[in-house]
């Protein structure tokens, strides 16, 4: 037997081996239900081996995950990740993953069928320009979400869906001189969705899971309901044109773990297409309020999704509080802070969001969001970052998490002192826990300290921050005088005593 032969038969052998072991071979279609068969994913020229099965239960939801093993013929193509999240009013929400394990391309082409369905009807959520720019974001590449379909079946509506798009990205870390990494998603090509459909099966959605080389990302999302996800056609068209007006921070790239969204040009490391998960856009007031105004379904599917979103988020970082993962070219140059750090003024709109959706979730994980950050507040002293004053303190606007002898502390703006006082004095109020107050009542004796050092005296308005070395300059983020006698009202309901010099302070915004 000659060497041809005996290089044949064992190729063969290993093909055949492979095939009982990974149970199938190349040009299967892999069948995977959902919704209780409603729904079919057919995978087409790859065989799936379900290696993980989880379920865990979140705030109004549980989340069904499972994870493939996807092989092309012997070789491995990759690893699939489905997450079903069920809402607790019966929609799901869906969130595909799948990663590149080849060194070369590869798409995942996947077919969705709707079965019993007759016809359907398309509400587009696109907006006509595809980029958008900004003097601070760059250009955007992504367009919104490709639109709601209701499905009918003899005039009756079966299902109400919302369709993304497919995005492929690439991790992107950068290590910093403080030991951490900067991690951004650099994004490659941002697909639509193939035309649906209507076939005697059922609907038929047609997309692929795209990617282009070894470790690409490439991720879809869908929203699935029974009822409509918009009763009224003209709230639908409200939601449409406010996320196409607020490109940089509406929903449309949601993954598995966040949001992601433009980063700033300054952003290390710098990319042109650089996006980055950002828990500030996830803090979306503007669903919170669409949904208290109108109680459509999308509204309160999405508000679910966020919330659970966001604590995921605060958990996978591992700190107290919401940090930031991706370096700011500013923040490195003027304080050295690098990634991970934490953005204090962010953390408050974010956890006053989360307190805020109680209103309608009632979890004891958003009821204690504001006093969780207070508790925050209440422990940067003992962390560092504060600028200190004779009498008094200010706690600083950023704060490193690992710090070396290039690390600097950053500025305080008054616009954060006074709206961190406000935060404590609240949580003080509520609990009468003496670390609160101490807390503030140490920030206004700092104010007090530094008096009319805070008054500029060319212009005769307030400054807008100061650094560390009490070096006072102007700031975008302006103080008001609302939010000034907020203050004040917290002080008189409180029966605190307080110097003539905070009053001078307040009556310079008037």
């Amino acid at each position: 037997m000659n060497i041809k032969k005996i290089g044949l038969i064992l190729a063969t052998a290993i093909v055949l081996v492979a095939a009982i072991i990974y149970g199938g071979t190349y040009g299967t279609v892999q069948q995977i239900e959902i919704d209780n068969t409603a729904i079919q994913l057919e995978i087409d020229g790859f065989k799936l081996k379900e290696v993980t099965v989880s379920q865990e239960e979140k705030i109004h939801s549980s989340d069904h995950t499972s994870i493939y093993k996807v092989r092309q013929g012997i070789f491995l193509a990759g690893t699939l990740k489905i997450v079903e999240k069920v809402i607790d009013n019966g929609d799901k929400v869906l969130f595909f993953e799948f990663i590149n394990a080849r060194g070369k391309q590869m798409d995942l082409p996947v077919t969705l069928t709707v079965k019993g369905t007759d016809r359907y009807e398309k509400f587009d959520m696109m907006a006509e320009a595809y980029e958008t720019m900004d003097e601070a974001y760059g250009v955007d590449v992504m367009t919104d979400v490709k639109g709601i379909y209701n499905l009918y079946t003899a005039n009756h509506l079966t299902k109400s869906m919302l369709l993304s798009h497919n995005y492929v990205s690439k991790k992107v870390t950068e290590e910093n001189d403080t030991g951490n990494v900067s991690k951004v998603r650099q994004l490659i090509e941002a697909n639509q969705f193939g035309e649906v459909e209507q076939l005697d099966g059922g609907l038929v959605i047609p997309f692929s899971m795209k990617t282009t080389a070894k470790n690409d990302i490439s991720e879809s999302w869908m929203m699935i309901s029974a009822e409509p996800l918009f009763e009224n056609e003209s709230n639908a068209t409200a939601y449409k044109e406010q996320s196409n007006a607020e490109q940089h921070s509406s929903i449309k790239w949601l993954t598995i773990n966040g949001m992601m969204s433009k980063l700033h040009t300054d952003t290390e490391p710098a990319l042109e297409n650089g996006y980055g998960r950002n828990a500030f856009n996830m803090a979306n007031d503007a669903i919170l309020e669409h949904y208290q105004e109108t109680e459509e379904r999308f509204y309160y599917n999405m508000l679910v999704v966020l919330v659970n979103k966001l604590l995921e988020y605060k958990e996978s970082g591992k700190q107290d509080a919401f940090v930031t993962e991706y370096t700011s070219g500013l923040l490195k140059e003027q304080y050295n802070i690098q990634a991970p750090y934490i953005n204090a003024q962010e953390n408050e709109v974010i956890h006053q969001f989360l307190y805020d959706t109680q209103d309608v979730l009632q979890d004891e994980a958003l009821s204690s969001a504001m006093l969780d950050y207070a508790d925050f507040l209440a422990a940067q002293r003992a962390r560092g970052n504060v600028i200190y004053t004779r009498n008094g303190y200010y706690i600083t606007d950023y704060m490193a998490l690992r710090k070396n002898e290039e690390v600097k502390k950053s500025h305080a703006s008054l616009k954060q002192i006074i709206s961190k006082m406000n935060v404590l004095f609240e949580a003080y109020k509520v609990t009468n826990d003496e670390k609160y107050l101490k807390a503030a009542v140490s920030m206004l004796n700092g104010l007090e300290d530094l008096g009319e050092r805070w008054v500029n005296p060319t212009t005769g308005e307030l400054w807008g921050q100061t650094t560390s070395t009490y070096e006072f300059s102007d700031s975008e983020d302006k103080l008001t005088q609302s939010e000034a006698m907020k203050t004040v009202a917290y002080l008189e309901e409180l029966n605190i005593t307080y110097k003539g010099v905070f009053n001078e302070l307040v009556k310079t915004l008037q």
